[in-house]
């Protein structure tokens, strides 16, 4: 007589063979690097594996044998799509502060976790590490600095709210003040 656990044995061991390894690392390919796979909605469905004879009925011959597929799924979130929630969820969070600016949406970083299926969905938490920092508008910052002494240009950088420090470099180490010519400043942001 086929009982369910027998099937469930046969099954376990073609997963346990490395079948749903395999079947989640080659669905993991398929998506290339524009999607963030989310982990733990991998899954299979046995339904299509049938034993015959039947759960619960007799072999004439005592023998068994069960066949059909299993399906393995798994899902990604394009990183496009994540993005443009993340820059809707940020911008919420610098609505009405004009000297606030988005350096870093966090898209690369980004993790689900919490995943749970819903109808015709998942439903998950979001984290992820983005960068808001002070809006420093580069081109005037480099007319203030033209001609002017290191003192003068840190003082006027660190006095912008949400600036930490500023570190000045002459180049060559003789040279005392900032070029006339806006092109020759370089300006470099450090968001932590």
């Amino acid at each position: 007589v086929v009982t369910q656990s027998d099937v469930d044995a046969v099954i376990d061991q073609v997963e346990k063979a490395g079948q749903a390894d395999a079947a989640k690392n080659e669905l993991k390919a398929a998506f290339k690097d524009d999607f963030i796979i989310l982990d733990s909605s991998f899954k299979s469905d046995k339904s299509a594996v049938k034993p015959a004879p039947g759960v619960d009925q007799e072999s004439a011959d005592g023998k068994a044998a069960l066949a059909g597929q299993i399906v393995y799924s798994l899902t990604a979130t394009s990183k496009s799509e994540t993005g443009k929630f993340l820059d809707a969820y940020f911008a919420q969070q610098i609505d009405g502060k004009s000297d606030q600016k988005i350096y870093d949406n966090g898209v690369k970083g980004t993790t689900f976790t919490n995943i749970s299926g819903v109808e015709n969905g998942f439903a998950a938490n979001i984290s992820t590490n983005g960068k808001i920092g002070p809006n420093i508008d580069e081109t005037r910052l480099k007319e203030f600095a033209k001609g002017k002494s290191f003192g003068e240009i840190q003082g006027e950088v660190e006095s912008v709210d949400g600036v930490e420090s500023a570190d000045i470099k002459f180049s060559p180490f003789w040279v005392s003040s900032a070029p006339n010519d806006i092109n020759r400043i370089k300006i470099e942001f450090k968001v932590n």
